[in-house]
């Protein structure tokens, strides 16, 4: 079967991100997520509160290493089980390049530090929604709701 996507799928190393969307008209959320695999077009996520097919997302790895955030659209929503979904998205400009090496080679670019595919279709196991505190979640939303105020 050929290969039709435009960009090569990398699998994630820096697998633990934030997605950020609108939930209201003056409400923007972070909500805690896994990517699976990503590529300069797109990623395939795994979290416990799905967004709904064709909502606008930001994607963050949220860490002081790596600031860059990339926007997208939900393309797919599948139950993995009654609490967990994975999620394919489609970027709407191609990812920074930060970002994409980021996620897919590490925070500290080294094959010590990757994590086999195996082992992370095997981990799909994520942390169940809690409330974050101010000032855990704060830089975050405020990074990606800037973001998103300026693509709106």
């Amino acid at each position: 079967m050929k290969n039709r996507r435009a960009s090569t799928r990398h699998p994630a190393t820096e697998y633990r991100i934030w997605l950020g969307l609108w939930t209201g008209p003056d409400r923007f959320e972070a909500l805690g997520a896994r990517v699976v695999n990503v590529s300069s077009g797109g990623a395939r996520i795994v979290l416990a509160s799905p967004p709904g097919v064709g909502q606008k997302v930001w994607l963050t790895v949220g860490t002081a290493g790596c600031s860059d955030c990339v926007e997208g659209k939900v393309l797919d929503v599948v139950g993995i089980d009654e609490e967990t979904y994975t999620v394919r998205l489609a970027f709407d400009s191609p990812c920074p390049r930060h970002l994409l090496r980021t996620i897919s080679v590490g925070m500290i670019p080294s094959p010590h530090f990757s994590i086999p595919t195996e082992e992370l279709q095997a981990d799909l196991e994520i942390e169940r929604p809690r409330e974050l505190t101010e000032r855990t979640a704060s830089p975050i939303i405020h990074r990606l709701s800037s973001k998103a105020r300026t693509t709106v």
